[in-house]
């Protein structure tokens, strides 16, 4: 147990990973959460994202899970890292995780739910309600970030 702020960033993809690594290095305790067992036991093993983020080695430090509610446990920042056609699923799976007084929003995810046109500030407030939000966003690239190459 530490004393350091956590940092949760649901999604496994390349952009969660790299922000992951950075949340990391800037002395944060990070848990990543991916909906899918075996891609996680895979990250695990390898210490690599090889799916998403090959040839980018992954602290040990940083805890990769396919459980939601352990990766959002004590964290008090979020991050959206889902792609957008299933950011709603996975909003909903957040909600009962989700506490406003706790936990800040920040969304990295790209694009707009394609079948109610909506953006993800937009699914976050239907879903979540208030919610401390923002959006990062910028001409970067997953593989770039995680190497440490200005962008």
């Amino acid at each position: 147990m530490t004393d350091k702020e956590k940092i949760c960033v649901l999604g496994d993809g390349a952009w969660g990973t790299a922000l992951a690594t950075v949340f990391d290095r800037n002395g944060f305790d990070v848990a990543v959460w991916g909906c899918f067992e075996d891609e996680i036991r895979e990250i695990k093993q390898a210490h690599e994202n090889v799916r998403f983020l090959p040839g980018v080695p992954l602290p040990d430090r940083i805890v990769f899970t396919d459980n939601m509610e352990e990766a959002v446990e004590k964290a008090s920042l979020i991050v959206l890292g889902t792609p957008s056609q299933y950011m709603r699923g996975v909003l909903e799976k957040f909600k009962p995780l989700f506490k406003p007084e706790e936990h800040a929003v920040v969304n990295i995810s790209k694009g707009i739910e394609v079948e109610s046109l909506k953006r993800m500030s937009e699914l976050c407030a239907e879903i979540l309600g208030e919610v401390h939000y923002c959006a990062l966003s910028g001409p970067s690239h997953a593989e770039e970030v995680a190497r440490k190459i200005p962008t």
